[in-house]
């Protein structure tokens, strides 16, 4: 009856610690450590904390504690473009800073070898952008397009619930190029008139 009530003090206090030891479980990478120690009770934990595990059984006068890590990155993208270009870094081709009023006014919006149209980006403030008008004979997919946003070193096409349908970068000369998100599809935005 004493061993049991032991025991069962035992893993009362286990369960009580577990969440305090997790809080203090350190990340390291690639490490696996094995150690032995003397003791005269008997228990097990194992604990599982975002990619590692450390499991530590105890027997009557001997311990055994082994603790693996393992990280792993994954990149996800959505959308096609030319991964040879440098979309992801806020670097422009031309040193000067673009400003949203430079970008007010009329555009051809064309796809390579395909379509085009005369787009509208207004100077009017719609849904933490600009609103856009894009007409209906604009290359594929662009017809739901009602604003603009400058962000970073894109100017984004999208819709008011941040569907993007285009992105586009300062190609030099007050031209931008760029793609289509859904299918990569190469675009271009040139100034009408300037």
């Amino acid at each position: 009856m004493a061993a049991v009530l032991a025991r069962t003090c035992l893993s009362a206090l286990c369960c009580l610690a577990l969440p305090a030891l997790a809080q203090d479980a350190s990340f390291r990478i690639g490490e696996q450590a094995t150690g032995t120690g003397q003791t005269t009770r008997s228990s097990s934990t194992e604990t599982r904390n975002s990619g590692s595990m450390t499991t530590q059984t105890t027997t009557s006068g001997s311990s055994q504690s082994e603790s693996r890590s393992e990280s792993k990155d994954i990149d996800v993208g959505f959308g096609v473009h030319d991964h040879n270009e440098d979309w992801g870094h806020d670097r422009r081709r031309d040193d000067r800073d673009v400003r949203d009023s430079d970008l007010f006014g009329s555009w051809t919006l064309g796809q390579e070898n395909g379509s085009n149209c005369t787009i509208e980006l207004k100077n009017m403030e719609w849904f933490g952008g600009y609103s856009a008008y894009v007409p209906a004979g604009c290359p594929d997919g662009f017809f739901s397009a009602n604003r603009w946003v400058l962000s970073g070193n894109q100017l984004l096409l999208t819709d008011t619930s941040n569907t993007v349908f285009g992105r586009f970068r300062a190609s030099g000369g007050g031209r931008w190029t760029g793609y289509r998100e859904s299918d990569g599809a190469r675009l271009y935005l040139n100034p009408k008139g300037r």
